[in-house]
């Protein structure tokens, strides 16, 4: 295959951009038919190969995460930016002994409104990161005799255990090689 120059590849990516405009979750055989098609401006179509295809939109897919990841991180920045502003004036009016103590405190409150708004964006953004819905909790269940019958009667059904020694609600169960009670299933008096 010929070495493609890269204005043409501009050019390729380009109309590639334009059919996944108009057709965003197109795979690369649809875009491949889309580009085959014949148009004013390319009256015999575009045929590209489908593995050079794939690769073309994988790297602009990959662009546009980049310039957007990009731009939200510069956005983040720009409200960084005006945080600190806003935090030097903001001392700058605390430090002067003729304004009234409520306007201080009204301001106080807009700073620490704004960080929340900052954080809440950073967070949003992945720089930070939070683990939602965990919970430490050590888990203290206790087994009936009854419970442990039936729980080791299924694990002797799938061959985990020999079906000799679990009878009695109280048996030591043997695991399938042999060994008695090897951390699998713990008993208790």
């Amino acid at each position: 295959m010929p070495k493609i120059k890269k204005e043409q590849k501009k050019e390729y990516m380009m109309l590639i951009r334009q059919v996944l405009v108009y057709h965003p979750d197109a795979g690369v055989l649809a875009v491949q038919k889309i580009l085959a098609e014949p148009m004013k401006s390319r009256p015999n179509g575009l045929k590209l190969d489908y593995h050079y295809l794939q690769k073309l939109i994988k790297e602009i897919r990959k662009e546009r995460t980049e310039r957007v990841n990009q731009g939200v991180l510069n956005r983040i920045s720009e409200l960084q930016d005006h945080y600190k502003i806003l935090a030097g004036e903001v001392k700058s009016i605390l430090s002067r002994v003729d304004v009234d103590s409520k306007v201080k405190v009204d301001y106080l409150l807009k700073l620490f409104e704004k960080n929340v708004i900052l954080f809440r964006a950073e967070m949003d953004a992945g720089i930070f990161e939070r683990q939602l819905g965990t919970v430490l909790h050590k888990h203290n269940i206790e087994i009936t005799d009854e419970q442990r019958y039936i729980i080791l009667k299924a694990l002797s059904n799938f061959g985990i255990i020999k079906k000799e020694g679990y009878d009695k609600p109280t048996g030591q169960p043997m695991l399938a090689d042999g060994r008695k009670n090897g951390g699998a299933v713990n008993q208790q008096s």
